[in-house]
């Protein structure tokens, strides 16, 4: 049996699917799609994040490990050194 189609004759056919339809299933693929970009991007952000973090601490962790050693060679006296050491 021929199944109708939208250019058949008979009154009785199911009519063919309207523009609107295919518009809101193709909105509704591109709202998953955008979601799944939006959640797969939230969730690389606390990783990148951390890693920011670790290096800016070893950053600064650098500068006031030279620091320190800038203020104990010119600043602390010799005398006072010898006896803490």
């Amino acid at each position: 049996m021929e199944r109708p189609g939208p250019l058949s004759s008979d009154p009785h056919a199911p009519a063919a699917p309207s523009r609107l339809r295919y518009l809101a299933r193709g909105a509704a693929i591109g709202l998953l799609i955008g979601a799944g970009v939006v959640i797969g991007q939230a969730i690389s952000i606390p990783e990148t994040l951390a890693q920011t973090k670790t290096s800016d601490t070893y950053r600064q962790l650098d500068l006031f490990s030279q620091v320190f050693e800038r203020i104990r060679a010119d600043y602390v006296e010799k005398s006072f050194r010898s006896s803490a050491d």
